[in-house]
C-alpha cells in the first residue's frame, strides 16, 4: 500500500513497508534516493547523484558520474554558473554576495538520461577578501592543480605517471579509474613528482589525475591522462604478436590563419595511419575529419574566429587505439580597421570647401554647402562614431554640392573642375587623418559627387 503526497510541485511516493523514498517530477520518477536495495528496479542508464563534494578555497570539486555529459551547480536550490562538462567549478565565478553562506549541490545531466538526482549539500561561505600574514590568518593557501601530467606505458604490466612540481605542495595524491567515466580511487600519495602503477595486465588501459596537497588543503584536480600497457604475445606460433597501437600523445591544435587550424601529434610505434576526428562544440558529436599516414593535418576552409575540438586515433592491422586527449583551437579573428566618423568628414567639408575662389579672385559662383548623402563601409552606414570595421570592406561616399550659379563660361569650367577634384580632396583628407584607405578597401573607395 502506498500513499502519495504532492508538495510544492513535487510528488513524493512513500512505501509504508521498507521506507523507500522516490523523488520525481510530474513527468516521471528518478532513481530511489535512499537504501532499500531489491531486484528488478534497474537503473537502465539513469544517472546517480554526484559524490565526494569538496571545497578548497573557492574551488568546488566532485567525483564524476558514469554517463554524465554536464553538471549543474546549485546554491540553495537555485542554479548558479550555468553548466560545466568538468568535475570542478570555481565558486568565485558564481556572483554570490560576500559574507553569505550557501548550501551547494551538484546534479548530473545527459541527453539520454536527463537530469539525475542532486548530491548531498555542502556548506560554503563567501569570503570578503583574502587574508595575508598580518595577524588575520596564516597566509597559507591550498596549492594550484598540477600541470604537465603524463601517463606512459613502461611494459606489459606498468604505467608511469609523472607531473610538474607545484609550488607550496608537500605531497601529491594520484587517483586512477578503470574506464573513461568510472569512479575514481586513490592509487598512491607520494612526495615526489612521479609514481609507477605496477601489477597491471598486458594491453590494459587506465585513466589518472593528480592532486597537490599542503597543510592548507588540496588543489583542484589536474587534467586527466590515460595510457595502455604494452601488449603481450610473441612470435612463438601462438599468434602474430600484432597489437593495436596505443593512443597518440603530444596532440596539439594551433590556429594558422583566419581559416585554418593545424592538428599535430607524435608518431605511435606500430601505427600505419591516424584518424583525426572533429566536433563543433565541447560536448557535440564527433565526425571524421580525415585519415592520414603522417603526424599532422591542416583543417582548412573554416570561418574567422571559429572554434573546433579534435582527437586522434592510431590505427594498424590489429585495430584502433584509444582516443588521444582532446584539444581545441580557434581560428584567428578577421582583421579590422578604424575609419573616420561621419561628423569629422562633414566638418572638413563645411569648414574648408565652401566659398571657394580661383586664383584668389572671387567668382560669381560660390559653393554654399556640401552634404554627405551616403557614407557606408561594407554596406553599414557610418554614424557619428568612429567604428572598427572588417578589413577590405568597400567604402561608398556620396556628397552633394550646393552652389550659387555663375555668370560666365569660366564659372561653368570651374564647376566641372571642382566636381572632378572633390573625390581626390576627400581621399587626401582621409589619408591625412592617418586612415589607410587602400588596406580598408583593397581598391579605391567609391566617391561620387552630385
Amino acid at each position: 500500500m502506498k500513499r502519495t503526497f504532492k508538495v510544492f510541485g513535487v510528488i513524493a511516493i512513500v512505501a509504508i513497508m521498507g521506507f523507500s523514498i522516490t523523488a520525481c517530477d510530474d513527468g516521471g520518477s528518478s532513481s530511489p534516493a535512499g537504501g532499500g536495495g531489491g531486484g528488478g528496479g534497474g537503473g537502465g542508464g539513469q544517472l546517480t547523484a554526484p559524490t565526494g563534494l569538496t571545497i578548497n578555497g573557492t574551488m568546488l570539486t566532485w567525483n564524476s558520474v558514469r554517463g554524465a555529459e554536464e553538471y549543474d551547480i546549485l546554491a540553495g536550490g537555485n542554479p548558479i554558473g550555468g553548466t560545466t562538462g568538468a568535475t570542478s567549478f570555481n565558486l568565485a565565478n558564481a556572483g554570490l554576495p560576500a559574507g553569505t553562506t550557501h548550501q551547494i549541490q551538484v546534479g548530473a545531466w545527459s541527453e539520454q538520461a536527463g537530469e539525475g538526482p542532486l548530491s548531498a549539500a555542502i556548506s560554503f561561505t563567501v569570503g570578503g577578501g583574502g587574508g595575508g600574514n598580518d595577524g588575520g590568518g596564516t597566509g597559507n593557501q591550498a596549492p594550484a592543480a598540477p600541470t604537465g601530467v603524463t601517463a606512459t606505458a613502461q611494459s606489459t604490466s606498468a604505467i608511469q605517471i609523472s607531473w610538474n612540481a607545484v609550488s607550496g605542495a608537500t605531497n601529491y595524491r594520484v587517483e586512477v579509474r578503470t574506464t573513461a567515466t568510472g569512479a575514481w580511487s586513490t592509487l598512491a600519495t607520494v612526495s615526489g613528482t612521479s609514481h609507477p602503477h605496477t601489477g597491471l595486465s598486458a594491453n590494459t588501459q587506465r585513466w589518472y589525475r593528480v592532486f597537490a596537497i599542503n597543510s592548507a588543503g588540496t588543489s583542484p584536480a589536474s587534467s586527466i591522462v590515460n595510457a595502455i600497457t604494452s601488449g603481450g604475445g610473441g612470435n612463438d606460433g601462438g599468434g602474430t604478436g600484432n597489437q593495436a597501437p596505443v593512443a597518440p600523445t603530444g596532440v596539439t591544435a594551433t590556429a594558422q590563419s583566419t581559416s585554418e587550424i593545424q592538428i599535430s601529434w607524435n608518431a605511435v610505434s606500430g601505427a600505419t595511419s591516424y584518424r583525426v576526428e572533429v566536433r563543433t562544440t565541447a560536448t557535440g558529436a564527433w565526425s571524421t575529419l580525415t585519415t592520414v599516414s603522417g603526424t599532422s593535418h591542416p583543417h582548412t576552409g573554416l570561418s574567422a574566429d571559429t572554434q573546433r575540438w579534435y582527437r586522434v586515433f592510431a590505427i594498424n592491422s590489429a585495430g584502433t587505439s584509444p582516443a588521444s586527449t582532446i584539444v581545441n583551437a580557434r581560428t584567428n579573428p578577421a582583421p579590422r580597421i578604424t575609419v573616420p566618423n561621419r561628423a569629422a568628414l562633414q566638418s572638413f567639408l563645411n569648414n574648408n570647401l565652401q566659398n571657394s575662389t580661383v586664383g584668389g579672385n572671387p567668382l560669381a559662383l560660390f559653393v554654399t554647402g556640401i552634404t554627405i548623402v551616403t557614407y557606408t563601409v561594407g554596406g553599414t552606414n557610418i554614424t557619428t562614431n568612429t567604428p572598427s570595421v572588417p578589413a577590405n570592406s568597400r567604402v561608398v561616399i556620396t556628397v552633394r554640392v550646393n552652389a550659387r550659379a555663375g555668370n560666365t563660361p569660366a564659372d561653368n569650367l570651374w564647376v566641372e573642375t571642382y566636381r572632378a577634384n572633390l573625390p581626390n580632396i576627400i581621399r587626401n583628407w582621409i589619408s591625412d587623418q592617418g586612415f589607410d584607405i587602400s588596406f580598408l578597401t583593397g581598391t579605391e573607395p567609391s566617391i561620387t559627387v552630385q
